[in-house]
């Protein structure tokens, strides 16, 4: 995480927070400090590795929690994340063996079209890729 770390110090004053969540097991949550945004930074982003794993992981970025039309912040909002493939690593399970990709690939979002031949993250039906988190967030207008 320390080249992305430094990417994003390097990017402020554009940026507010940076927060390390921790190595969490599956079907668990945590709460994470608040996080800021204003007028000036309104975006948010989030990525997380998904471990153990090759080289997947999940997130969401550029989400703007506000209504554009009505210029308000939304009251709460929740965001699923999906699963996504860095394109370093051929392995194609959870605990698959450290197999580099050479040359890299590109990072692609997991589609049925996609996902390893494991079928990994797709549902019964073979038709859908589950989301492998959920954000739920809600406004403290308290914070100044």
């Amino acid at each position: 995480p320390a080249v992305l770390l430094g990417e994003i110090d390097t990017a402020r004053p554009n940026t507010f927070d940076r927060v390390l969540g921790v190595l969490m097991p599956a079907s668990s949550s945590q709460k994470l400090p608040l996080l800021k945004v204003d007028k000036e930074r309104p975006m948010l982003s989030s990525t997380s590795m998904i471990a153990p794993s090759p080289d997947w992981f999940s997130g969401f970025y550029n989400f703007r929690p506000q209504d554009m039309d009505r210029d308000m912040w939304y009251s709460s909002f929740t965001i699923d994340v999906q699963p996504w493939d860095a394109g370093t690593d051929d392995g194609n399970t959870y605990l698959a063996d450290n197999d580099p990709t050479t040359p890299h690939e590109n990072i692609i979002e997991f589609t049925t079209a996609t996902v390893p031949s494991t079928m990994v993250f797709v549902n019964e039906a073979g038709d859908d890729v589950l989301p492998v988190g959920t954000w739920y967030c809600t406004l403290d207008n308290n914070v100044s």
